[in-house]
């Protein structure tokens, strides 16, 4: 059944948004919060390792499928400050150039998460 146009201008401001489109405005409205809150904890996370990470010597183990249309992710292990082996996976975006199994590498690590929070060196990661 179609309304009128008149008759759509004379609902209220809520009446307006609980049509149709205003559902899918809403749902647009959060995803787009749900990526911006994504984002900014990408780049504190990026942002921390970057200024306040330590360095380590690492060696790509093997590859990790990230996605169907994404690159692998090398899978790298080293040694912290503390001793400790890790194993990590160190996402695509956070790498320099394809991995090489074998290969190694200067890594910057988070001694909060060196598990987690794991950057190349080499990497050109805006932060």
């Amino acid at each position: 059944m179609n309304v009128p146009s008149t008759q759509y201008a004379d609902l209220s401001f809520w009446g307006r948004f609980s049509s149709m489109r205003g559902v899918v405005a809403i749902l647009l409205i959060l995803a787009a919060i749900g990526f911006a809150v994504g984002a900014r904890n990408d780049f504190t996370r990026t942002y921390r390792v970057r200024e306040h990470g330590l360095e380590a010597t690492a060696v790509v183990s093997y590859f990790s499928r990230a996605g169907r249309y994404q690159p692998d992710e090398p899978v790298i292990s080293y040694r912290t400050r503390e001793g400790a082996w890790v194993i990590a996976r160190v996402s695509w975006s956070r790498w320099a150039g394809p991995p090489v199994s074998g290969s190694v590498r200067q890594i910057r690590y988070d001694p909060a998460d060196p598990k987690g929070n794991v950057i190349d060196c080499r990497a050109s990661v805006d932060a």
